[in-house]
């Protein structure tokens, strides 16, 4: 038979599929079902993990914090003549 035409971007959802793992939503590509026999597919049907939550903001105090530290991290990568 004949296969649709992939995408290497579909190489990734694919491998971790045959491997039985989860394949996060906002991955690109899709699973190329169509290289895949049917048994292995009704045996092992494919797990779509939900998409990534972005962190909630951090409120002013713990940026604030932040801000800091990196102010600190920059002095010390100074002191050692990484950063100008």
């Amino acid at each position: 038979g004949r296969f649709q035409a992939f995408s290497i971007y579909d190489i990734a959802p694919t491998a971790l599929y045959l491997m039985q793992l989860g394949v996060p939503q906002e991955l690109p590509g899709s699973i190329a079902l169509d290289i895949i026999s049917e048994q292995f597919k009704v045996d092992h049907p494919p797990i779509s993990l939900a998409k990534t939550v972005s962190p909630r903001p951090q409120n002013k105090s713990r940026s604030q914090e932040k801000t800091h530290y990196e102010q600190l991290e920059l002095e010390r990568l100074k002191s050692l003549g990484y950063v100008q």
